[in-house]
């Protein structure tokens, strides 16, 4: 239990802005910190999809695909994103509603 100080200062430093790291350090830690390392992830995410010109939305044409099982229709890395998203969304909303609240 007490490397999780060292473990967090060696992951930051590591990769400051990467996703997968911020994600990770939201787990890790706890209330405020947690729900600021979950924002930056989804930020970080929210820029990757602006950088490839994706709406973080899908489009009507990409909802009536997937509804219907195109999944081809829908780039596996954008929605891959997006999915990754709306999961570090549904884990801010659950700090929200169990420490922050």
């Amino acid at each position: 239990m007490g490397l999780v100080p060292q473990a967090l200062q060696q992951l930051l430093q590591a990769v400051p802005e990467e996703p997968s790291a911020l994600l990770y350090l939201g787990q890790l830690c706890e209330g405020a910190a947690s729900a600021e390392f979950y924002r930056r992830a989804i930020a970080s995410m929210a820029s990757q999809l602006r950088a490839v010109g994706a709406a973080a939305e899908p489009s009507q044409a990409e909802l009536q695909a997937m509804q219907s099982g195109n999944t081809r229709a829908v780039s596996v890395d954008v929605a891959t994103v997006r999915r990754r998203i709306a999961a570090a969304c549904c884990s801010l909303v659950e700090l929200h509603m169990t420490d922050l609240w």
